[in-house]
């Protein structure tokens, strides 16, 4: 008999009992064994890093890694115990497929549990940061609009927002606000005319910000960020904003290691288009009329250079009186008052066309008397010397503020003052309008004038000496 006493004479028989028959290792209970010791392994590691790091743990293709990859395991694993139970004792491995599937299942339960916790409290403070930032924005103070553009630079680039706000708006100005091209507009300029910001600032507290969606956060130069969706609703403009924020360190409890590294208007096309009430129509074509109003003051001032013309554009300007009549001469002298520009030896009345007062920024202190003489020699009516080519053109991509004096509209237009080849002066056109009138052609007048800052020009070399065409054709961008 098979298995029995070996006589002498008798041969054994190779033939191995049941209990010692070889039986083949199952592939798939490898697999599935093999997924659910690196899963594990590699939520082992990652804790351990985090905690020596002091950061939230978030892994490679965050929850796809520790989810899909694991269901992976799950699923072989439990085929290969099926394939086992039917092989009729060929394949073996099933205790490495339940292996298996209990680590791949407990790596799913335990990142799964941690990461929905840790998004949901980055998703948290990262809104209570954004809701900060748009209030901001939002209030009636531009200190409060400047300290929001603060935290769109990263905390290490960050000026001290407690030193003086005159210091603070300098240091802004010199290091965040250059730029290269002549007709272009720095960091800051760019963020407080940004159609973005204005409007929020024009619906002020009747803005809301609803958070309606987010990106899974992501650790990124030893911090994280998230991309945030909102749905931003105003009195003018209903639009969606897409902003990302980056965190610095793990615990963020301090308003001051949040910034924003991008945030712009987002619609369903692609666009950056809001989505305008009846109250905003109307509001833009407000806009569009006192803009062109400026415009029109603007060439007569310009390349024009008729300041009876341009005095006419003035509001509360009187007509001007038929030439010979006696009260031409009164109307005269008003009109070269208001041209007449402010200097040190030279005081000017209130009503003056370009108005110094609040300057929030000279980029050097000895640079104000120079630029000062330069604007008078432009905008006086008679002025001894040639004028400067000079140039009012609108700020590029910028939103005005529109502002309700009760029985008349102002809409305060950006825009540059260009004393070419010497100075550049970021300023507002204060245009406006009665509101009983507001529909009739010719009704915007300027008010005057309000320099924010002044500092030299960047005049490329080979526009140094070009023709009034080809300068203004540079400067208006056609």
């Amino acid at each position: 008999m098979s298995g029995g006493p070996v006589g002498p004479g008798r041969l054994a028989d190779p033939r191995p009992s049941e209990d010692q028959e070889y039986r083949t290792l199952s592939g798939l209970a490898l697999a599935s064994f093999a997924i659910g010791v690196v899963c594990a392994c590699l939520l082992l590691i990652g804790g351990l890093v985090a905690i020596t790091r002091a950061a939230p743990l978030f892994l490679p293709g965050n929850y796809l890694v520790l989810g899909v990859v694991p269901l992976l395991g799950i699923a072989l694993g439990f085929l290969a115990v099926v394939r086992i139970r039917n092989s009729d004792g060929i394949l073996a491995g099933k205790g490495f497929a339940r292996t298996g599937v209990i680590l791949s299942l407990m790596s799913i339960i335990l990142y799964g549990s941690y990461h929905g916790a840790m998004s949901l409290a980055q998703r948290m403070r990262t809104d209570s940061f954004a809701q900060k930032w748009f209030n901001l924005i939002a209030s009636d103070e531009e200190a409060k609009v400047v300290e929001a553009f603060i935290y769109t630079l990263s905390p290490g680039s960050r000026p001290n927002l407690d030193q003086d706000k005159n210091s603070l708006r300098a240091m802004l100005e010199v290091d965040h606000n250059s730029s290269s091209d002549m007709t272009g507009s720095g960091p800051l300029t760019s963020f407080m005319t940004g159609t973005l910001v204005r409007l929020i600032r024009q619906g002020g507290k009747d803005c809301t910000f609803t958070l309606i969606g987010n990106s899974d956060p992501e650790i990124v130069d030893n911090g994280f960020q998230m991309v945030l969706f909102y749905l931003v609703q105003s009195p003018l403009a209903n639009f969606p904003v897409q902003m990302q924020v980056h965190g610095v360190g793990a615990n963020i409890p301090d308003i001051r290691k949040w910034f924003v590294k991008g945030a712009r208007i987002r619609a369903a096309d692609g666009s950056q288009n809001p989505d305008w009430t009846d109250l905003g129509r109307k509001h833009k074509l407000n806009i569009e009329s006192a803009r062109k109003a400026f415009l029109d003051f603007a060439a007569d001032i310009g390349p024009r250079r008729d300041f009876n013309l341009a005095y006419a554009k003035v509001f509360g300007a009187p007509a001007k009186p038929l030439d010979g009549s006696p009260e031409l001469a009164e109307w005269t002298k008003k009109r070269d008052a208001f041209f007449r520009m402010e200097t040190p030896k030279n005081p000017a009345p209130p009503a003056r066309v370009v108005r110094l007062e609040p300057l929030d920024f000279w980029s050097n202190a000895d640079m104000k008397n120079p630029f000062v003489e330069a604007v008078d020699l432009s905008f006086s009516t008679n002025s001894k010397g040639p004028p400067n080519p000079t140039w009012l053109v609108l700020t590029k991509d910028s939103q005005p503020l529109v502002v309700d004096r009760g029985d008349s509209l102002e809409v305060r237009v950006d825009c540059r003052i260009m004393l070419v080849p010497s100075f550049l002066g970021q300023a507002i056109a204060v245009m406006k309008a009665p509101k009983d009138k507001i529909d009739q052609p010719g009704v915007w007048k300027l008010v005057g004038i309000d320099i924010l800052s002044a500092r030299p020009l960047p005049v490329p070399p080979e526009l140094r000496n070009a023709p009034p065409e080809v300068l203004d054709r540079t400067l208006r961008g056609n």
